[in-house]
């Protein structure tokens, strides 16, 4: 195993400079696929399967060993990051296959890169028809879940990757930060079986690696059992199942933070898995991790005071960018509103302002368009335009 500094050192080598942005095109996609497999023919590539609009669904096998491993991103359409990263892991196997001969001999991994392909060319959550394939898990009537089930049937994994993206709201409990990673070892029905307890295990593995790179920012989500969810589908079948959630961080609105974790994540997860090193780090630890919070925010402006029918009160403004797909396809517009308003200590911000000797003269709405101007008599007027600070 590569030690965390490699690691790092091989993702800025090895990262897709193609994909600068959360948003691009199935065409980029397809385009990036084809050149890179047709390059290397010992990463196999086999469709599995059509969406609803007949664009293709993709298997990208790597290794030959006899443990097998199943990784899927963007089952939902406007979660890119782990997709980023598997480009990014595709490039340093091929550029740095010394590092990676035990795992592929050891490992047959399989890639599912964009099962939900027309989601990823409208840049939304659903699919084509507006259902969401990570609650069709129980009925199977998307052709995207469908193809994931038959391919994972057929190829029998003994561990499974869920990979998303988590809304920029989640935090770390107890805490202001983000959770810029989070985990989640899903629930099934019952009693838990020794799949899951394994899957614990690995979280708690996965999570000491990367843990003084983003200190105090990984979550875990709850237990709350989803019988439509595929992560509890495929614990119920007897699959190791993972679900990793790639968050935000502070100035970094293209999520390059998360996307070179899901990297280390994936070389760490396919070592511990070839070594059987995951089996050290006893299950109980997976509640050490500390449960995800809504508590974030993307502009808090802490210590206004608001003048108004002789009251004097300080308060606190929580500000959401709302985003909106632009029209070209690697861009968003944003609509951003007026989250929360009084005491907010207990929130964090991607950006935060003091703005003790600032005040308003009229109460913001709740909901409202988050644009208004603070004044000052010693330090100048402070401009919010659309949730953005105008220097």
């Amino acid at each position: 195993m590569l030690s965390l500094k490699k690691l790092l050192d091989l993702h800025d080598k090895s990262r897709e400079i193609r994909l600068p942005y959360r948003r691009f095109s199935f065409e980029l996609f397809l385009e990036l696929l084809e050149q890179k497999c047709a390059s290397h023919p010992t990463r196999l590539k086999e469709q599995i399967g059509t969406s609803i609009e007949g664009r293709p669904i993709y298997a990208i096998s790597f290794g030959t060993g006899s443990t097998r491993v199943l990784l899927w991103t963007q089952m939902h359409g406007n979660e890119s990051t782990a997709t980023r990263a598997f480009f990014d892991f595709f490039n340093a196997s091929v550029a740095h296959p010394e590092y990676f001969e035990k795992v592929f001999e050891s490992l047959t991994i399989v890639f599912i890169p964009v099962l939900n392909p027309d989601g990823m060319a409208r840049f939304q959550r659903a699919n084509a028809i507006g259902i969401d394939p990570n609650r069709d898990a129980r009925a199977q009537q998307t052709p995207e879940i469908k193809s994931l089930l038959t391919f994972a049937k057929n190829f029998e994994p003994d561990w499974c990757f869920n990979l998303h993206d988590q809304r920029n709201l989640f935090s770390v409990k107890g805490s202001t930060n983000p959770a810029t990673v989070s985990f989640l070892s899903p629930s099934h029905f019952g009693n838990d079986r020794k799949n899951r307890l394994d899957a614990k295990q690995m979280v708690v593995a996965l999570s000491n690696e990367i843990q003084t790179l983003i200190p105090n920012c990984m979550g875990r989500f709850d237990e709350e059992y989803y019988p439509r969810a595929i992560g509890e589908k495929f614990q119920e079948m007897g699959y190791r199942t993972i679900l990793i959630e790639a968050g935000g961080a502070p100035n970094d609105p293209e999520r390059e933070v998360a996307r070179k974790m899901n990297f280390l994540l994936f070389c760490s997860a396919f070592h511990l898995i070839g070594s059987e090193n995951w089996k050290k780090r006893p299950d109980r630890d997976y509640y050490a991790i500390p449960e995800n919070d809504q508590k974030m925010v993307d502009l808090l402006i802490k210590g206004v005071t608001l003048h108004q029918n002789g009251h004097s009160i300080v308060l606190d403004i929580a500000i959401e960018r709302v985003e909106e797909n632009a029209p070209n396809v690697q861009g968003f517009i944003y609509k951003s509103i007026v989250k929360d308003l009084g005491d907010l200590k207990e929130y964090g911000g991607y950006e935060v302002i003091d703005a003790q000797g600032y005040y308003l003269h009229s109460a913001l709405e709740l909901n409202a368009a988050a644009s208004f101007v603070l004044k000052s008599d010693s330090k100048g007027d402070l401009k919010i335009e659309n949730g953005f600070i105008l220097e």
